[in-house]
């Protein structure tokens, strides 16, 4: 697996790689989307207007016979965004690209989810991420390896 940076205009065709016929990402984890689709052009216009604000440092997911398979969007310790599609989220893929995720921030980065995106909230606390903190409209886990 390797993550290649891509410029900001390139990020929708890796938002749409990675969400490809996850029909349930919409109907568990995103209430507020009624379409694939709409949850697509969302998270791309999040990512565009926050890189308005903030310079981000977009990448591309391939594997190693150069299938792309998804994205990570970073901002300093951020991991604001990410995706991987789900023919590919197998343990072993989804473990490498949780490796290369913590190399990339230098072992110490902070993730904010909705709440009701359980998947991927499960995800990092299985894989040694600590809510920080909740509200009504966000969780925000944090990574730390000494």
């Amino acid at each position: 697996m390797e993550f290649c940076e891509i410029e900001i205009s390139e990020i929708g065709k890796y938002v749409e790689i990675a969400f490809e016929g996850d029909n349930e990402l919409v109907e568990k984890f995103h209430y507020s989307d009624k379409t694939l689709e709409e949850t697509i052009t969302g998270n791309v216009a999040n990512i565009q207007n926050l890189n308005s604000l903030y310079p981000l440092t977009c990448y591309c997911v391939k594997l190693f016979d150069s299938i792309e398979i998804g994205f990570v969007v970073l901002r300093e310790n951020l991991l604001y965004s990410f995706g991987i599609n789900k023919k590919y989220r197998t343990k072993e893929i989804l473990k490498e690209w949780w490796e290369i995720i913590k190399a990339i921030l230098e072992y110490q980065f902070v993730v904010c989810l909705y709440p009701e995106n359980t998947r991927a909230i499960d995800f990092f606390v299985r894989n040694g991420m600590k809510i920080k903190e909740t509200t009504d409209n966000n969780i925000t886990l944090i990574f730390k390896q000494y």
